[in-house]
């Protein structure tokens, strides 16, 4: 079986880094943007069973990046992760599907059991990959 597709995106280096160690090391097969408009190009060339975005980013929002995946390629999960957490965020989240919402900081080992459960959602629905037409 292949290893499962995770885009993470954050601009903060560190932070992003992290993430994309802990999943690695976990199995998982990690891509990383710095800003949502280089998530957006990733997304339209790649398949990613599973999006772990902040929602503060330069460029393109989290939330326009979770847009995005709502509307071509919607069984794919988004998590949503903030340092920044509003109520307008956390609503619009909400009503974008977005899988779940994280608050920084967060435990690693959260996320990656978090990642898991989207991963099996994502399998069960079927894999939804960028719609292209």
């Amino acid at each position: 079986m292949n290893a499962a597709s995770v885009l993470v995106v954050d601009d903060s280096e560190v932070i992003r880094k992290g993430i994309a160690e802990k999943l690695s090391s976990f199995g998982f097969d990690v891509s990383e943007a710095a800003d949502g408009d280089e998530a957006l190009m990733l997304a339209r060339s790649a398949k990613f069973d599973v999006v772990i975005s902040d929602i503060v980013l330069p460029k393109i929002d989290g939330i326009k990046v979770l847009k995005f995946f709502r509307e071509n390629c919607p069984d794919v999960p988004v998590i949503l992760i903030t340092g920044h957490a509003t109520l307008e965020t956390a609503i619009e989240a909400i009503r974008e599907r977005a899988f779940d919402y994280l608050l920084k900081p967060f435990d690693l080992s959260d996320l990656v059991n978090l990642t898991k459960e989207a991963l099996a959602y994502t399998r069960e629905k079927g894999n939804g990959s960028f719609n292209k037409s």
